[in-house]
């Protein structure tokens, strides 16, 4: 079964965006970096609808399938379940 990006919610896009903020300041990297990967995880967790459907609403076919390839999306299903 093909892993679906297009369902998953704010909170868990959210969440891993926070995840990947904590990793960068766990690595000592550029903290502005952190900061905005935390920014962006605030800003999706107060969208009033769900940024897959803005997502499928605006992107090409094509890259509506690329995204359920990518990583992000893979890490944010194995945390779901």
């Amino acid at each position: 079964m093909p892993l679906d990006a297009l369902a998953v919610g704010n909170d868990a896009i959210a969440d891993v965006l926070d995840e990947i903020g904590d990793l960068i300041e766990l690595k000592g990297e550029n903290v502005f970096r952190a900061v905005t990967y935390r920014a962006a995880a605030r800003s999706i967790r107060d969208l009033r609808e769900p940024l897959t459907k803005r997502f499928a609403r605006s992107a090409p076919r094509r890259t509506r399938a690329a995204i359920t390839l990518h990583p992000i999306a893979r890490t944010v299903k194995r945390s779901r379940s």
